[in-house]
């Protein structure tokens, strides 16, 4: 009849290098489903990487070589009709005659017809792009065995080649009708990989859905934005995500170590990636950039958070352990990452949030303005809004390794979320610790407030915002009032407590304090000490004496206390009597007296670990876990004991903030000593509940 047809062997790379298939073209005079094979099997895994959360018992996935000899569907038309004989092998919507036109919804209808794994190709005559408009959402996608769609297979197409941004040529954009009209594509099911597309204007562009929907892979496409990254949309529509992950999906990958695979997330209505709900879990979002241009020279804003994981959703990682695997997350309406609210009995919990660039260009060069997340840069966020009190909430979820800059708060923890743990980030800075231009959007390097109880906030740097980090029982960000409240808003203030800080590096603040209790306003020390709603009302330790020898001081009972080095504030008016804390040196456990002191030398032999003429300053935390303000600075005077021998060059480091080692293209910071932070260094510590189950392993699973 003088038709066409072609048929492809393929084998798997495994890798995702520039093309996800790799497809070799054998003459055929028709297409054939023999040769394929079943659906790869489902694999235990641990978590990918990070902390081993032992006790969870559920199996991850991992995702399996697609071995299924299937078919290869060539889409030549960017008509929307659909396949006229769905199953029997051949793209052909019936409209050309002796000729065969395969459209996209049409190759999706034969590849969902038949078992094994095919693939989509396109080869659409003329100039690219090609835009397809479809009338409605596209089949679903649920064959077991999965399907490809690869728009680099177009003529003209190429994948990304850039270690930052994204130089991607998409010839195949997919347009919807509106971020309130269809979705996209709604994948019900497992080893499904789309790349080298370009969709945007839908309600959610890619929904991912129940625990059939494993092992799929999201690489290589622009979400939200045209082939020319132009595209935006105006306003928020509320769910309108790029990628929406939901009903137990699980172990997928949306962008991937390796340039070619990195996604753009820019121009979407609300989302980039979206989470929900229990059973959504071990999925990881990598190596993409959110909410900038191709080249991360302008914005290209989402309207909802960059990243949202919510109800329940756990055990997901954002960014890695290893290098490659960092998102740049910027240019959000709301926040770049977040981590929210329990439904029901469950628990949103086990998420991981590491090594990622929140706020900045690609490179992590800089940090415009226009980089900024305009809410929060990471949130920790319980309850969506509180009545009476603020119930226990999402709780053992991490955040390590990220620069964090540009957001109102840098990092943001309210309404009962607990037992989160925020370690060796760089806040307010950039990783080289030079200052961010956009931190002058910046109110908080750290805000804890609202219900929010029992978080660690440990071995950070946070430097060049006004207030370093404040904890207070008031609400900045009430949530809208409902048509019943009596009172308006009805989450104004609850307790916040049990907020440990530990070793961080706090410097370069002003006008506000290092570490600020307080009800509102700036806190000013012992003169305005803070209330019982305030980590408990801690009183600010007292130093006695300071000199090269030991430190002197009263604070409470068996409470710890730690003493840092403190520059003078470059600012005046700003509480310069008071600490910042920028180098943890030692620490120290008060008697029963409340007496404590802290020993730096005992012999001639030991280094010095503060100099005379330095200044100190001291933070005390008591056995709930409550951290007070820092003290007032103190100038070191000499000690009894002789020098060591080379006194200048014998100073011992104490501590400086330990790093999680940073994406490949950013540097550590130069006043930092940097080495990579083992899992086995993080205990969520938490109450005594099934909810809660990150417990201390090393990154080999030996706990």
């Amino acid at each position: 009849m003088g038709r066409r047809w072609s048929q492809r062997r393929r084998r798997e790379t495994g890798s995702l290098p520039s093309r996800v298939m790799v497809a070799e073209r054998v003459a055929s005079p028709r297409r054939s489903a023999s040769g394929r094979r079943g659906g790869a099997a489902r694999a235990r895994a641990a978590l990918v990487a990070g902390l081993v959360f032992a006790s969870v018992g559920v199996a991850a996935h991992t995702n399996p070589t697609i071995e299924a000899a299937g078919i290869v569907f060539v889409v030549d038309s960017t008509a929307d009709d659909v396949d006229a004989a769905p199953g029997d092998g051949i793209c052909d919507t019936g409209t050309g005659g002796a000729t065969p036109v395969c459209t996209l919804r049409a190759a999706l209808d034969e590849a969902d017809a038949r078992p094994g794994h095919d693939t989509i190709e396109f080869a659409i005559p003329g100039p690219g792009p090609h835009r397809l408009d479809p009338a409605s959402m596209y089949p679903r996608i649920d064959d077991p065995a999965g399907v490809t769609i690869d728009g680099y297979s177009q003529p003209g197409a190429s994948p990304n080649t850039l270690a930052t941004g994204t130089d991607a040529v998409l010839m195949i954009e997919i347009r919807g009708r509106g971020p309130d009209a269809i979705d996209g594509f709604d994948i019900r099911s497992a080893n499904n990989v789309i790349t080298g597309v370009s969709m945007f204007d839908f309600v959610r562009h890619i929904r991912i859905f129940g625990s059939a929907a494993h092992d799929n892979r999201v690489v290589g496409n622009f979400l939200g934005t045209d082939a020319s990254a132009t595209f935006g949309q105006v306003a928020r529509q509320t769910n309108a995500n790029a990628v929406h992950i939901e009903r137990g999906a699980s172990a997928n990958r949306i962008g991937m170590p390796g340039a070619a695979n990195r996604n753009l997330f820019a121009g979407n209505a609300d989302k980039g990636v979206a989470m929900f709900d229990s059973g959504t879990q071990f999925n990881l979002v990598q190596n993409n950039l959110f909410g900038l241009t191709p080249d991360g020279s302008a914005r290209l804003t989402n309207w909802g958070h960059g990243i949202d994981i919510n109800f329940n959703a756990s055990y997901n990682v954002v960014g890695g352990w290893n290098p490659g695997e960092g998102n740049v997350v910027a240019g959000s309406e709301l926040s770049g990452i977040e981590i929210s609210h329990n439904v029901g009995t469950g628990v949103t919990t086990g998420n991981q949030v590491v090594n990622n660039l929140i706020g900045t260009v690609p490179d992590g060069s800089a940090a415009p303005i226009y980089a900024g997340n305009r809410e929060f840069g990471i949130n920790f966020e319980g309850k969506p809004r509180c009545a009476d009190s603020c119930p226990v909430d999402i709780s053992g979820n991490l955040a390590a390794g990220n620069v964090v800059v540009g957001s109102n708060a840098d990092v943001m923890f309210w309404k009962g979320a607990n037992d989160n743990l925020v370690v060796d980030n760089i806040i307010g800075v950039l990783a080289d610790g030079s200052p961010a231009e956009s931190s002058a959007a910046t109110t908080w390097g750290v805000l804890i407030q609202a219900g929010a109880f029992d978080n660690r906030v440990e071995r950070n740097t946070i430097a060049g915002v006004p207030r370093g980090v404040m904890i207070k029982p008031d609400n900045d960000f009430p949530s809208e009032c409902l048509a019943s409240d009596v009172v308006c808003p009805e989450d104004a203030s609850f307790p916040t407590y049990g907020n440990t800080l530990s070793r961080n590096s706090i410097r370069d603040i002003g006008p506000g304090l290092g570490i600020d209790l307080s009800a509102g306003g700036f806190s000013s020390g012992p003169d305005d000490p803070p209330t019982a709603d305030v980590q408990g009302g801690i009183a600010i330790p007292v130093v006695t004496e300071v000199t090269t020898d030991a430190l002197t001081a009263t604070t409470c009972a068996g409470c710890t206390v730690e003493v840092f080095v403190t520059p003078t504030p470059a600012c005046t008016g700003c509480f310069e009597a008071y600490g910042r804390g920028e180098r943890w040196v030692a620490d120290g456990t008060a008697d029963a007296a409340g007496d404590v002191t802290v020993t730096f030398r005992s012999d001639p032999v030991d280094a010095y670990v503060v100099l005379a003429g330095s200044q100190v300053a001291i933070h005390t935390t008591d056995a709930a876990g409550n951290t007070s303000e820092h003290s007032l600075r103190h100038t070191v005077t000499a000690g009894l004991i002789a020098p060591p021998a080379s006194p200048t060059t014998t100073i011992s480091p104490g501590s400086s903030t330990s790093m999680v080692s940073l994406p490949p293209t950013t540097m550590a910071p130069t006043t930092t000593t940097t080495t990579l932070v083992s899992a086995s260094m993080f205990m969520i510590r938490g109450p005594a509940s099934a909810d809660v189950r990150a417990v201390r392993c090393t990154l080999d699973g030996t706990c």
